[in-house]
């Protein structure tokens, strides 16, 4: 194992590329991920709905330990732990998207994680590695190991992976070294996982956290996602590239990268039931629709490409067919229509919300 120095990232500019067959390959990740903690013994969980209210300490469930979080709290994590295969949704990229800021992660994705005891850290930081190494066949010197010299014992750690990988120190600042939880007297201490391509340098995929409880280690949770994992190991600039939203939508410029995301998030939201009123999670999904509007009119799209769009999404990411892209489209059109007759915008959303009925159809 050796040191060595931060890599650089970069954002996209123009022309982006896209992972082909995204579906098998996203399968490919998620079936050697759960091939490799099935067979150390690691217990499976249940996924929740996006919209599930099992963490009340964000809106949706935006990474597994939102829904392991129970077991932790209870202090009832079994030997040697539970791994869990979530979908997620972060939404603080609408912030960007109305700022006009670039991207950097995707909203939507299929996140991958484990939680055990806390005694057990050497082992999960080894089927971490193993993950890679056998599973993903990452090749020598692919993968890194970023820690922070404020942490020795997790330095140790990582150093003392047998056959491990290349150990980066002090390769950031210290808060990307530092994890919350939403529950008062709980806090993490983390090493990064990243991925060393030659286009782009050191880039991370993943976390391994040691979780604290008024100071006392109760817990390892290791915390990847998907499309995060592909964009790295095959030099895509964004994750939405290796998502079924960048397959679903023709990447030709930036602005089609915030288009795509937008997409998706508004899409898993509406099949789970969430509709766009003026409060709360609703008020978030018709921010995604709004930025849709916006985004289609700004790219030179049509209200039926991104239709198109959105049952493309649909089809790759859940493999059935569904009403909701027709949903979509006569929302847009409806709130453009309301917008060119003067109505301010709460107004224009409650008229195109009148395309939501409340039947099966659109679920």
């Amino acid at each position: 194992m050796s040191e060595r120095p931060a890599g650089q990232g970069t954002e996209i500019r123009e022309a982006p590329e896209v992972l082909d067959d995204v579906p098998g390959r996203s399968a490919q990740v998620v079936s050697a991920f759960r091939e490799n903690f099935t067979e150390r013994g690691y217990r499976p969980h249940a996924p929740v709905p996006v919209t599930s209210r099992i963490d009340s300490s964000v809106r949706f469930v935006g990474s597994t330990i939102s829904v392991l979080k129970p077991l932790l709290l209870a202090g009832d994590i079994p030997e040697p732990g539970v791994f869990l295969i979530q979908r997620a949704v972060r939404t603080r990229n609408l912030r960007a998207v109305t700022d006009g800021a670039p991207l950097d992660w995707a909203s939507y994705f299929v996140a991958l994680g484990t939680l055990s005891p806390a005694d057990r850290l050497p082992e999960v930081a080894a089927h971490a590695w193993e993950l890679f190494r056998d599973r993903l066949h990452a090749g020598p010197g692919q993968v890194v190991i970023r820690a922070s010299s404020l942490d020795p014992d997790l330095v140790a750690v990582a150093r003392g992976i047998p056959g491990g990988p290349a150990v980066e120190i002090d390769g950031y600042e210290e808060q990307r070294y530092r994890h919350r939880f939403g529950v008062e007297g709980y806090s993490g201490r983390n090493v990064n996982f990243a991925i060393d391509h030659p286009r782009w340098g050191l880039r991370d995929v993943g976390n391994l956290i040691l979780i604290h409880r008024d100071g006392v280690p109760v817990g390892v949770e290791l915390a990847f996602g998907v499309g995060t994992i592909l964009a790295r190991a095959y030099g895509l600039e964004h994750p939405i590239q290796a998502s079924s939203a960048g397959a679903a939508v023709p990447l030709r410029t930036p602005a089609d990268i915030k288009l795509a995301d937008m997409l998706s998030v508004a899409v898993v939201l509406l099949s789970e039931g969430l509709r766009p009123n003026g409060s709360g999670r609703g008020r978030i999904l018709r921010g995604h629709l709004q930025a849709l509007s916006r985004l289609r009119a700004e790219g030179g799209r049509s209200i039926a490409d991104v239709e198109r769009f959105a049952e493309r999404f649909h089809a790759l990411e859940f493999g059935t067919h569904t009403h909701l892209p027709e949903a979509v489209a006569h929302y847009l059109g409806a709130y453009e229509d309301a917008l060119a007759r003067g109505l301010p915008r709460p107004a224009a959303n409650a008229t195109a919300l009148r395309v939501f009925p409340s039947d099966e159809r659109y679920r």
